[in-house]
């Protein structure tokens, strides 16, 4: 039933299944070309197995690392290989845990993720750590760092899936997403052949701990984006880890908590309302704000005033129209990312990611304010072809995008800045003439994603890492960048022939996605830090953006707490953070560890007053002063580690207090001290 020729070998291959399946439409013959398919490619000596995982490669969710020849043996094992910053391997994520809830460990059936980098930032474990917990994943991931598997397995692209069944048969090699109504079908076949076979165990896997639990002590998550609404001074951002949607006054202080913890898809009041994932927030006005609701594959509107959520494009599913058109939510969408206005219009502009274009929804009939004409409620395509390239064009259609991730709009130039992650470039789209043209980083060559790298200079001799956020700055007439995979800002000078300059910062970020001028400042969504910060031009420096609750703040868990008599005329002590570990444990590279101060009243019933946040040192020792506050004050320590243990990466987190007593007497020398052992 093979009707194309097997290879040299004579050996019946996975392609020449794919070939025979799909050439026929009845599900019995489909079925029955599975059965016959198995049952000679398993016996075949032939047939190509799979190698075993590298011996010396890290790997998360799992306290030991797993030998597909002994711990996988017995099992029908579905290898992702994927690198987190592609969209398309996103999109792979729900379809794998769809296939996960329907197949148990028990029953046979693994996930096993294979994480092959394609930026050098994607290659730290930590960063790999952080993208897990972000996307949720809960199946073991393996840093294949130094392409091993990438290459045994003969993988030239993201997102490619490999199906080994239980004696190390290679059984399947898929390539790109779409494939879950046919890998539903298969593994249910191959399982139950499998079965009465007797081929499968239903052993469960050794020391499998799941790491996708979310690190952020404080109020936010990994956020994504940020905006901020001058004429109301407040600000929203999108809290994308927890799901949620937060709108703050200019001092950050939450008004309004819209979505979260958990991902759904609701309309409704603010009670009800839920998100995925949410990216792009803008306000239209100061009671109007439209996010890019991410993993909902939709545009949603926040009434402020009547505290309502509704979706105005896109319909939770995934679409694959490139050209769209249809009116509000009957239109399917694709990863939105971020979103902007130009000046007086009712078009909101879209960076859908997904479809590597940008789009446009009508708010309202076409106000003939840009090149391409609309009705109200349409949402369609306005640049880009579709295809994932680097191309610059006088015609809007036939450029091409690769995954949009941030839009700004410019008034002095009517036109849109993009950050194009892909291409590690900025491009700009102009709403006068639908030209797109090249602005800072990639390649000329339009099919080169891989010219990034960290250098400053002009057009595409500036090299980016993979930005996610543009931000215009109208009174310098300067463009920022979230120059994410650098973990920098950088600022674009337009009017010297697009130079570009990096932003010297007095502190350590990781992974900017989302920026925001906030009056004459720049607000920056710090998202693996999980913290906004705010850098001040003027005088160059950076300081933490106290996003805060009126909740209580008292910590879930305390690992310890202890008193300490302060002098009230210098409200002064001394802390020391010591962290006892055996030689065995080393701290994990390049990860977001930290630790952070932060105070609040003694009744916990306050938001916080203040806080320090510090880089990770394995020993602190340093004089805190405690601030001026009307009720008596309590320290809390929060500390996240990531640390490295015979090869498995995990998490360490800490948290202590302090509960200051105010004494009369000079006491210069007070000290509170906590250890923290690691076995």
């Amino acid at each position: 039933m093979f009707d194309e020729p097997l290879s040299d070998s004579g050996r019946i291959g996975p392609e020449s299944f794919i070939y025979s399946y799909r050439s026929v439409k009845s599900s019995s013959e489909q079925r029955q070309i599975t059965l016959d398919y198995l049952e000679r490619v398993l016996k075949d000596e032939s047939s190509i197995k799979a190698k075993e995982f590298p011996a010396d490669a890290e790997w998360i969710n799992t306290n030991s690392p797993l030998s597909l020849h002994k711990d996988l043996k017995g099992k029908l094992v579905l290898l992702d290989f994927f690198t987190y910053c592609c969209i398309n391997c996103m999109h792979v994520l729900p379809d794998l845990k769809i296939l996960e809830d329907k197949f148990s460990i028990e029953s046979g059936f693994v996930v096993v993720g294979v994480h092959y980098a394609k930026f050098k930032n994607e290659k730290q474990t930590g960063n790999i750590v952080s993208a897990v917990k972000r996307y949720g994943i809960s199946h073991p991931v393996i840093n294949d760092c130094n392409g091993i598997m990438w290459d045994n397995f003969n993988v030239n692209c993201w997102p490619s899936l490999v199906l080994i069944g239980p004696n190390g048969t290679i059984l399947l090699v898929l390539h790109g997403e779409g494939h879950l109504d046919f890998l539903t079908n298969f593994i249910g076949e191959t399982l139950s052949f499998l079965n009465c076979k007797k081929y499968l165990s239903d052993h469960s896997l050794p020391q499998i701990q799941i790491t996708n639990e979310l690190t952020s002590f404080g109020m936010l998550a990994y956020p994504g984006k940020i905006a901020y609404d001058k004429s109301s001074k407040r600000l929203a951002i999108s809290d994308s880890g927890h799901h949620r949607i937060l709108i703050t006054d200019k001092s950050g202080l939450v008004l309004h908590t819209i979505g979260g913890l958990d991902p759904g898809f609701e309309d409704g009041k603010f009670s009800v309302a839920k998100f995925n994932s949410p990216q792009g927030v803008v306000f239209k006005e100061s009671n109007l704000l439209y996010v890019a609701d991410n993993e909902n594959h939709a545009i949603r509107e926040i009434d402020l005033d009547n505290e309502l959520v509704k979706t105005v494009a896109g319909n939770g599913t995934q679409g694959n129209d490139h050209v769209g058109g249809k009116l509000w939510d009957k239109q399917e969408i694709s990863s939105p990312w971020d979103l902007c206005f130009s000046k007086n219009t009712n078009v909101l502009f879209i960076a859908m990611a997904g479809h590597h274009q940008i789009w446009a929804l009508y708010l309202c009939d076409d106000d003939q304010t840009f090149f391409k004409k609309g009705s109200k409620g349409q949402c369609k395509s306005i640049a880009g072809s579709g295809r994932e390239e680097n191309r610059n064009n006088h015609y809007a259609h036939a450029a091409a995008f690769a995954q949009p991730s941030g839009l700004a709009y410019s008034a002095e130039r009517h036109s849109i800045f993009v950050a194009d992650s892909e291409s590690s470039s900025v491009r700009e789209l102009n709403l006068t003439t639908g030209q797109v043209s090249g602005v800072v980083g990639g390649n000329k060559n339009p099919l080169d994603l891989f010219a990034f790298g960290d250098k400053d200079g002009f057009d595409f001799d500036a090299k980016l890492q993979h930005p996610l956020g543009v931000s215009w700055d109208e009174n310098s007439k300067k463009l920022y960048i979230a120059d994410s995979y650098n973990h920098k800002i950088k600022i674009v000078e337009l009017s010297t022939k697009n130079g570009c300059s990096t932003v010297k910062l007095d502190t350590k970020l990781n992974e900017p996605a989302g920026i925001s001028m906030f009056e004459n400042n720049l607000l920056i969504a710090d998202t693996n830090n999980n913290c906004i910060k705010l850098y001040n031009p003027e005088n160059s420096s950076v300081s933490l953006f106290p996003v805060s609750s009126m909740e209580s703040s008292k910590p879930k868990h305390i690992n310890a707490e202890k008193s300490v008599e302060m002098d009230t005329s210098t409200r002064k002590f001394n802390l020391v953070l010591k962290i006892d570990k055996p030689s065995s444990v080393c701290y994990t590279e390049n990860a977001p560890s930290f630790w952070r101060i932060s105070f609040t009243d003694e009744s916990w019933g306050k938001s916080t007053i203040d806080e320090i946040r510090m880089d990770f040192k394995p020993t602190v020792n340093t004089e805190i002063t405690i601030p001026l506050s009307e009720n008596a004050v309590k320290v809390l320590i929060d500390g996240v580690i990531y640390i490295c243990r015979n090869s498995v990466c995990s998490v360490e987190k800490i948290c202590y207090v302090v509960n200051i007593k105010h004494s009369a007497h000079s006491n210069n020398d007070a000290v509170c001290e906590f250890t923290h052992v690691i076995s």
